[in-house]
């Protein structure tokens, strides 16, 4: 793998660290259009991370476009998730290896360009999440350098002669709605451009066309930039979408695109679980259960709640999904015996069969039986594997057939991704997190594993109930009663954006804490991603009102005789 070598002779100028020209870098520039397909050779721990780092960016914008957020507050989630998963310099910055970054950047859009080519809907969503985060570095990057990206292009466009802006003047000016320029002003530059490559600018009817083209004044050029970026890639992908097909007959690779797939259509969250248990160590004692779940439990969590006391019973992945969940807010093992005995009685579940039965997978989910494996609530269906020796990391060109016609030589990196995939074993240098965990987190998993059958109570409600069930159960647990804002989380629930009507109702239901529609649940836009951090923020909220209400009534007490004020 070719590496930026700087010799010792230019590392100083004048004392101070060189600045690497463009011809110097291998990636002349911050901005990319993703033309060609990345030549060099990746890690497996390289494929695999910046793959997934570049997912919880695009989710994170995702999220806020489909919660109608303004531009300015998409750009300042975007830019802090990518200053923390996706950083990318500028060619001026030092002391950061602005080449790797640039290769981090451009091989992990590649990697999602193979998982989200295979259908329009994928395409559509990649597509408009891809192009409002090039929006957001073109409008954070250095005048100069964007200028110089500029000129590296073949757009298509061409500078208008300052004589033709003269004599067109008034027209030019009136489609664009420019203020004429004055007597010691020089006229502003236009462009000469395709009427298709700026249909945004033609539809609000903010440039003149003449002939099939366009005049683009020159602070609407962006336009042109960010329209030909969507149609290359729109190209690139459909492109893509016809060579992937050879990849099914290697059925090693499929799981991996389909794990990329589901985390990008369900909301990768932008941080993994670790620990929900409360911070200040509270523990949650049987008895408590019923009127936690009334104030604090998402949907999911209450269902199974509700369907408990209603059955006396849950089928295994109900048990196991509430169980994690109950024992990562601060159940001892001891009060969830207690919890699930109290539960089964009134039911078909005898004291002594609960012993013979159940007891056993309690304990064994708390690490106390068996091989002694210790389930975490972040990912509720698999165990947390003890950290075993990393392997060495695999190298394979990633000379991609992406657009290009070429042949796939990197099937035995797959190959052995795809494997540990499917036997959940840990990958390199993270031992703090399973493949299946890295690939989608808790709520993504609870939507797309295990789907209920019309016996089973788990799941998620708003991905496997139907609207009329999905419209009761917002009534009757959580009292959303008026039809718009039913109608609301309807329509999020039918577009496939879970994670979003689950936030939703959290709004909805937290207002009385001071939560707004669009807050999320940090007052920020944060999406839910995981029941626990529902729980947590919801319980946080409460604990806030409550010391709120307790102020007030100190404050409120009539001062006693003697004292002073």
């Amino acid at each position: 793998m070719l590496r930026r070598t700087v010799k010792s002779e230019n590392q100083l100028i004048g004392g101070l660290p060189a600045v690497e020209t463009h011809s110097k870098l291998r990636y002349p520039y911050r901005l990319n259009f993703y033309d060609d397909p990345p030549l060099c050779n990746v890690t497996l721990e390289e494929f695999e991370t910046w793959g997934i780092q570049r997912l919880r960016v695009l989710a994170e914008i995702e999220s806020c476009n489909v919660r109608n957020r303004t531009f300015e507050d998409t750009k300042l989630v975007a830019l802090a998730q990518s200053k923390k998963y996706l950083p990318l310099s500028s060619t001026s910055a030092i002391s950061v290896d602005r080449d790797l970054e640039r290769k981090r950047d451009h091989i992990s859009h590649f990697v999602l360009r193979l998982a989200f080519c295979r259908s329009e809907e994928l395409r559509r969503r990649f597509v408009k999440a891809e192009t409002t985060l090039f929006k957001i570095r073109w409008e954070s990057d250095d005048t100069t350098e964007r200028a110089s990206f500029i000129s590296s292009l073949d757009l298509g466009m061409t500078q208008v002669p300052a004589e033709q802006v003269k004599e067109m003047q008034h027209v030019l000016q009136a489609a664009s709605g420019t203020k004429p320029p004055k007597n010691d002003q020089t006229l502003p530059e236009y462009f000469r451009v395709h009427w298709t490559r700026v249909t945004d600018l033609v539809a609000t009817r903010k440039v003149y066309l003449q002939g099939g083209y366009a005049y683009v004044p020159a602070k609407d050029q962006s336009s042109i930039v960010f329209q030909e970026f969507s149609s290359r890639l729109e190209r690139a992908l459909e492109q893509t979408s016809r060579a992937v097909p050879r990849l099914d007959e290697d059925d090693r690779l499929l799981p991996l695109l389909q794990h990329l797939e589901r985390s990008f259509l369900n909301g990768i969250a932008s941080s993994s679980a670790a620990s929900f248990a409360d911070e200040n160590g509270e523990l949650v004692r049987a008895e408590q259960v019923d009127e936690l779940a009334a104030r604090h439990f998402p949907a999911c969590m209450r269902n199974l709640h509700d369907s408990l006391r209603k059955d006396h019973h849950l089928r295994h992945h109900g048990r196991l999904q509430y169980g994690l969940f109950l024992k990562a807010i601060g159940m001892s093992i001891d009060e969830a015996l207690t919890f699930w005995r109290r539960g089964f009685q009134g039911g078909k579940i005898t004291d002594d069969k609960f012993a013979k039965e159940y007891r056993y997978n309690i304990r064994h989910s708390y690490g106390l039986e068996g091989r002694r494996m210790n389930y975490p609530a972040k990912n509720p269906y698999l165990p947390s594997l003890a950290a075993g020796s990393p392997k060495q990391a695999q190298l394979s060109t990633f000379q991609t057939y992406c657009i290009h016609d070429r042949s796939y030589p990197f099937a035995s990196l797959h190959r052995y991704l795809v494997r540990h995939v499917s036997t959940h074993q840990r990958i390199g240098s993270y031992p703090d997190l399973t493949v299946p965990a890295v690939f989608g987190t808790s709520c993504v998993r609870i939507i797309t594993n295990d789907e209920p059958s019309s016996l089973d109570n788990h799941g998620c409600p708003f991905r496997h109930f139907s609207p009329q069930n999905l419209t009761a159960m917002l009534e009757r647990s959580y009292r959303i009663t008026s039809p718009a804002e039913q109608a609301e989380v309807i329509k999020l629930v039918q577009g496939h954006h879970y994670q979003i009507a689950c936030t939703r109702v959290f709004e909805y239901t937290h207002r009385k804490g001071g939560t707004k529609n669009g807050d999320g649940l940090d007052s920020q836009g944060e999406t839910v991603d995981h029941p626990n951090r529902y729980y947590a923020r919801s319980r946080e909220l409460y604990k806030l009102m409550d010391k709120d209400k307790d102020n007030m009534v100190i404050d409120s007490k009539p001062p006693v005789k003697g004292e002073s004020d």
